[in-house]
C-alpha cells in the first residue's frame, strides 16, 4: 500500500493512499477534507499514484468536507486517470455528476457550430450592411455638428482645427510630392516608350496632365492622408475610447462628434485638396522632365499639355479630393470611436480606418467616374 498524507487548513489531515482489494483490484482512498486548502497536495499525489494504476477503483468513503475544488479533483480522477467511481458516498456521487453535467454544458455552449457556405455569406452582408448605415448615420451626425458649428461660431474650435490641419497637411508634403512626383515619372516613362513605336511621343504630355490631374493626383493622395491622418484620428480616439475619456465626455452631456470628430475631418477636408494640388504638381512636373530628357523642348511639351488640359479636369479633380478627404477624415474618427476595450483596440481601429479609408476612396472614385461619364463632362 502507497499512502500520502497531507494536513489540512483546519488541521484535519488529508490522506491518498493506493491499495488492492482482491476482486477490485487497485483502489485509491481519499480521507479527510477535499478543499481548496488540500486539494492542490491531493491533485499530485494521487497523479502520481495513479500513474502506474490506472483505471483502479476510487474509494472516497472517507471524506469528511467536498467543496468546488474538491469535485474537480475528482472529476480529473474519473476522467484523466479513469478511476471508477464505485465508492463514493451517494450524496457525494450525485454532487459529481451535477458538477460533470455543468462542466460539459460549458464546454458545449463556448464552442460554436460551423456555419455553412450561405449562413457565413448571409453574416458578412447583415455586418456590411450595419456597417454602411453606421457610417452614414455618423456622416449625418458631422453634418449636423457642422451646421451647428456654422450657426455658432463660438462653438468652432478653431485653434485645434488650424492644429490638425498642419499635421495632415504640412506635414505630409514630403510624402506626397515624394510620391506623385516618382508616380508621374513611370507615367511618363512607360507611356513615352509605349507612344514612341506609333510616332506619338509628344502625346504623352496630353495623358500625364489628365491622368494625374484628374484619376491619380486625388487618388493618391487621399491614400496617403488615410495612411497617414485617417490612422491617426483613430488610434487618438480609440485610446481616448479605451482610457474611457470618451465616456466621461459623455458623461457630463458633452457630445463627442462637435467636440472630437468635427475639427479632425473639417482639418482633412480642408488639407485633402491642397496636399491633391501640391501632387498634381510634382506629378506633371515629372513628366515634363521626363519628356525633356526625351528630347522635347519645355516649349513643345508644355504647349501640348496646356492644351489637353481644361478647366474642368482641374475642378474634377479638386471636387474629388475634397470628398476623399471628408470620407477618409470622418471614417479614421468613426473606426476609433467604434474601438474596444482590449490591448490590442488601438491597432485595430488604425487598421480598419486605413483599410475602410482607401476602400471609401476607389469607391467614390468609381462614382465619380460613371457620373462625370453620363454628364460629359
Amino acid at each position: 500500500m502507497t499512502r500520502e498524507g497531507r494536513g489540512g487548513g483546519s488541521g484535519e489531515e488529508t490522506t491518498v493512499e493506493l491499495g488492492s482489494a482482491p476482486d477490485a483490484g487497485p483502489v485509491l482512498t481519499l480521507a479527510g477534507p477535499l478543499d481548496m486548502a488540500t486539494v492542490a497536495r491531493a491533485w499530485r499525489d494521487a497523479d502520481r499514484l495513479l500513474g502506474s494504476a490506472p483505471g483502479a477503483a476510487l474509494d472516497a468513503r472517507g471524506v469528511t468536507s467536498c467543496d468546488a475544488a474538491g469535485l474537480a479533483l475528482l472529476d480529473h480522477l474519473v476522467t484523466r486517470h479513469g478511476a471508477r467511481p464505485d465508492g463514493l458516498p451517494a450524496p457525494l456521487a450525485d454532487r459529481l455528476s451535477r458538477f460533470r453535467d455543468e462542466r460539459e454544458a460549458a464546454a458545449r455552449s463556448r464552442r460554436r457550430p460551423e456555419a455553412s457556405f450561405v449562413e457565413g455569406l448571409g453574416a458578412g452582408a447583415r455586418g456590411f450592411g450595419r456597417d454602411v448605415a453606421e457610417q452614414v448615420a455618423f456622416l449625418g451626425a458631422v453634418v449636423r455638428a457642422l451646421g451647428a458649428a456654422l450657426r455658432s461660431p463660438r462653438l468652432w474650435r478653431a485653434s485645434e482645427t488650424l492644429g490638425l490641419a498642419h499635421r495632415a497637411g504640412v506635414e505630409a508634403l514630403g510624402i506626397v510630392g515624394l510620391i506623385n512626383f516618382l508616380l508621374g515619372l513611370i507615367i511618363a516613362f512607360v507611356g513615352g516608350d509605349i507612344l514612341a513605336r506609333f510616332g506619338a511621343q509628344v502625346f504623352v504630355a496630353d495623358a500625364i496632365g489628365i491622368v494625374m490631374v484628374r484619376e491619380l493626383g486625388p487618388i493618391m493622395t487621399a491614400i496617403v492622408v488615410a495612411g497617414r491622418s485617417g490612422s491617426a484620428f483613430a488610434a487618438e480616439l480609440g485610446t481616448m475610447r479605451v482610457n474611457e475619456e470618451v465616456d466621461a465626455l459623455e458623461t457630463m452631456g458633452l457630445a463627442p462628434v462637435p467636440l472630437l470628430v468635427l475639427p479632425r475631418v473639417v482639418a482633412g477636408t480642408v488639407a485633402t485638396p491642397l496636399l491633391a494640388l501640391y501632387g498634381m504638381l510634382a506629378g506633371v512636373s515629372a513628366g515634363l522632365l521626363q519628356m525633356s530628357l526625351s528630347g522635347f523642348p519645355l516649349a513643345v511639351s508644355g504647349g501640348r499639355l496646356l492644351e489637353a488640359m481644361t478647366i474642368g479636369h482641374l475642378v474634377i479633380g479638386v471636387a474629388k479630393s475634397v470628398v476623399f478627404g471628408a470620407l477618409v477624415s470622418a471614417v479614421g474618427c468613426l473606426r476609433g470611436l467604434q474601438a474596444g476595450r482590449g490591448p490590442s483596440a488601438v491597432g485595430l481601429a488604425a487598421t480598419r480606418a486605413v483599410v475602410a479609408g482607401i476602400v471609401l476612396v476607389i469607391v467614390a472614385d468609381a462614382v465619380f467616374a460613371v457620373v462625370t461619364t453620363v454628364l460629359g463632362v
